[in-house]
């Protein structure tokens, strides 16, 4: 599996689960369960059908600008 792009080089609004999770330290699991419990701090969205996360809110938690 390929590496993302390091997040400070993101430029797109939200990423999916399996660069969230990479970029966190978090499984793609993990994602998910957050996302159904509604305990993320990273808000999400549903996308045809699939998840995507904010890349704003995770540079936030990881003190990316």
């Amino acid at each position: 599996m390929k590496e993302p792009i390091p997040l400070s080089e993101v430029t797109a609004t939200h990423v999916n689960t399996r660069d969230a999770a990479y970029y966190l330290n978090r499984s793609q699991s993990t994602m998910m369960r957050w996302q159904r419990e509604g305990i993320s701090e990273v808000s999400s969205l549903k996308m045809q059908g699939r998840l995507s996360w904010s890349v704003k809110d995770i540079k936030k938690i990881l003190g990316v600008k």
